[in-house]
């Protein structure tokens, strides 16, 4: 089964669909969401937001000075979402490029390009007023870029235990022909 995958090409066409997919809904949730962001309270003092994980622990000390108060809640849901959504949102590239993009092979490329997305998206932001440009957020995709990519030695891993596969970079005539 899984040869007959590997021959049709089906792997590379279907993960070459994700990531173009990813890049599309990336987009959209970095430039093109409406009414996520507060502008305002940004700007009252835009600083704190150039120093690394002031914000995250202005957030984290709002969820637990709020945590009995009514609706106190929703500080806890916004510091969580925040942090795991930067995370998740890069988690993808670190997995989907090294399998699309032969160049990206190892943590340190995946890492540099993770932050290069990252770092041109929150210029992008800055610039257009679009979203709120955080350095935490440049941390926290990198991040999740370098989890992304372990996900997918992972996975890798775990798919080859299972089928018997090289790990290496041998295409499936070259694995075919080494064991006849």
């Amino acid at each position: 089964m899984i040869n007959t995958v590997l021959d049709n090409n089906f792997l590379k066409y279907f993960f070459r669909a994700s990531l173009c997919i990813y890049l599309v809904v990336l987009c959209w949730v970095l430039f093109f969401q409406v009414g996520t962001t507060d502008r305002d309270t940004y700007f009252v003092n835009p600083d704190d937001h150039l120093l690394p994980f002031h914000s995250t622990i202005e957030m984290l000390k709002k969820a637990f000075a709020y945590r009995y108060a009514p609706h106190g809640d929703q500080f806890r849901d916004i510091f969580l979402i925040n942090i795991m959504g930067n995370l998740v949102l890069l988690l993808p590239w670190g997995f989907l490029a090294p399998l699309v993009l032969g160049k990206l092979h190892n943590v340190k490329r995946v890492a540099i390009s993770g932050f290069l997305i990252s770092f041109s998206a929150e210029v992008i932001q800055f610039t257009f007023s679009l979203g709120i440009a955080d350095v935490d957020d440049l941390i926290y995709n990198t991040i999740g870029a370098v989890m992304g990519f372990y996900l997918l030695q992972i996975a890798k891993y775990m798919l080859f235990k299972m089928t018997d596969l090289p790990l290496n970079r041998l295409s499936n005539k070259e694995y075919n022909q080494k064991s006849a």
